[in-house]
């Protein structure tokens, strides 16, 4: 009987080894199938019963059985875990949004080119004008003895108007920061074109913090204030997708912060895919495949993945 005891003894502790020596390749398995997958693909047809898409990446064609709002031309972003028939998708645009603009890119072109003398004229001595007085107006007897002194304190001037809520003051120092981005404005002895692009995604962040401000407690006082500040929201948002998503590519590991700051900002100022997509139509023009993939680039900035 102490001998069939041993035995059973002897097997349990054998199972129970072997146990603790699968269980974790188990959890790894099932850790790893519940990765979420994501394709970014283009609607080549649309049935009742399955849906074909050409994936962006690959350029192969994509079966995914399931019902979808989705038309000819639709680019979608499709995410699933096991199961691509399982998924969610969400559109993001569609071919037809962006390329319908090329013909009146070039009637603007053969304009400008019959009145290249006039218009070429008017234009450079307004904008020396302009530069010449907002150089006097933003440069500072202050200087910044680096670029993060420069962006701590734009930082601070930044919160400390925003928490004031004094309407000159919060006016004046969006004036300061949309000249120093768009029109070679200078802040402590720095212009925007000499900062880092990390340092520059920061500077807009800061500008379109006090851009939702204004419009949360003023709604419509930006027109109020100068033309240049019309779709400027659009504009700065244009532009730092362009600074964040060029960051990703080339620094991937100053990526997460940027996107983490744009985060902030959508959920804050309700930022809509409706809107960020606008500021891709007014103010990036890129054709084909490049379209493509600056759109995915900003829907991957947008959605923070």
């Amino acid at each position: 009987m102490a001998d069939k005891k041993s035995i059973i003894i002897y097997l349990l502790i054998i199972f129970i080894i072997c146990l603790l020596i699968i269980m974790p390749f188990d959890l790894k398995k099932e850790k790893k199938d519940e990765t979420e997958k994501t394709v970014y693909g283009i609607v080549k047809e649309n049935n009742k019963s399955f849906v074909v898409l050409e994936d962006t990446d690959t350029k192969e064609k994509v079966y995914v059985k399931r019902t979808m709002e989705a038309q000819e031309g639709d680019i979608i972003v499709i995410k699933y875990v096991d199961d691509i028939n399982n998924c969610e998708y969400e559109i993001i645009g569609n071919n037809r949004e962006f390329t319908e603009p090329v013909t009146s890119n070039t009637t603007t072109t053969e304009i400008t080119t019959t009145s290249t003398t006039t218009t070429t004229t008017t234009t450079t001595k307004v904008v020396k004008n302009k530069k010449t007085s907002k150089v006097k107006i933003t440069s500072s007897a202050v200087i910044a003895k680096n670029e993060d002194e420069l962006l701590t304190s734009i930082e601070k001037d930044v919160d400390n108007n925003i928490k004031e809520e004094n309407q000159g003051k919060i006016k004046s120092a969006f004036i300061k920061l949309v000249d120093f981005i768009f029109y070679d404005g200078e802040i402590k002895g720095y212009k925007f074109k000499e900062l880092t692009d990390k340092g520059k995604a920061k500077v807009i962040y800061y500008a379109l913090k006090i851009d939702g401000k204004i419009d949360d407690k003023w709604p419509g006082y930006k027109e109020t204030i100068s033309s240049k500040m019309k779709n400027i929201k659009s504009r700065l948002i244009s532009k730092y997708m362009e600074i964040t998503t060029n960051v990703c590519t080339k620094h991937p590991d100053l990526c997460d912060s940027l996107k983490s700051d744009f985060q902030l900002l959508k959920n804050t100022y309700k930022y809509t895919w409706e809107a960020i997509k606008g500021a891709f139509n007014e103010y990036i023009k890129p054709t084909g495949t490049n379209l493509i993939q600056k759109l995915k680039e900003w829907y991957q900035v947008y959605s923070g993945k």
